[in-house]
Order: C-alpha cells, then sequence, then structure tokens
C-alpha cells in the first residue's frame, strides 16, 4: 500500500513540477518577447522623430523663404496672397512636426 501512495503521489508531484516548469518558461519567453516588441516601438519612434526632424528643418527654411519673398516686394496680388497662405499653413504645421516622447514607450 506505501508503494502505490508513493507512486501516485510521486507521479502527482511530478506532474505538479513539470507545469510549474511549463508555466515559468512561458512567462519567460512573453517576457522576451514583450521586451522585443518595446525595444521596436521604441526604435520606430526614434526613426519617426529623426524624419520630422528633418521635415521641421525643411518647413523652417521654406517659411524663411517665403517670407523673404514677401518682404521684397514685386509680387502680384495673388502671389502675395499665395505665399501668405503658404507661411500660415507651414507655422501650422510646425507644431505637428514636435518630436513625440520615445522615452515614455520604456
Amino acid at each position: 500500500m506505501p508503494r502505490r501512495l508513493i507512486r501516485h503521489y510521486g507521479t502527482t508531484i511530478s506532474a505538479v513540477v513539470i507545469a510549474a516548469a511549463m508555466v515559468t518558461a512561458g512567462a519567460a519567453i512573453n517576457r522576451q518577447a514583450d521586451e522585443r516588441i518595446r525595444e521596436g516601438q521604441v526604435e520606430a519612434c526614434e526613426r519617426g522623430n529623426a524624419l520630422r526632424l528633418q521635415m521641421a528643418e525643411d518647413n523652417a527654411l521654406a517659411i524663411q523663404a517665403a517670407r523673404a519673398q514677401l518682404a521684397g516686394g514685386g509680387l502680384t496680388a495673388a502671389e502675395r496672397e499665395a505665399l501668405q497662405a503658404s507661411v500660415t499653413r507651414r507655422v501650422a504645421r510646425a507644431e505637428d512636426l514636435a518630436p513625440y516622447p520615445c522615452h515614455t514607450l520604456r
């Protein structure tokens, strides 16, 4: 009788230990996957910020050039209106080109 009990409980304990090991391994795999996803998100955010910086610089140069043209004179009323509208749009767009806070993804 004791051997049966030992065999029975030994099998049960083995099953519990194996299940616990599987759960632990699964949790570790999930944690690693989450870390890789988070790293990918941060890298993508930083690449996006590099592009935003380039676009912001281009936008600032375009605003500067348009304002210089407006100050220079020799423009028709339609050209002046179009340049002023362009400056207005570009100034409004400058706010959209601010970098995202990538550090919040970590």
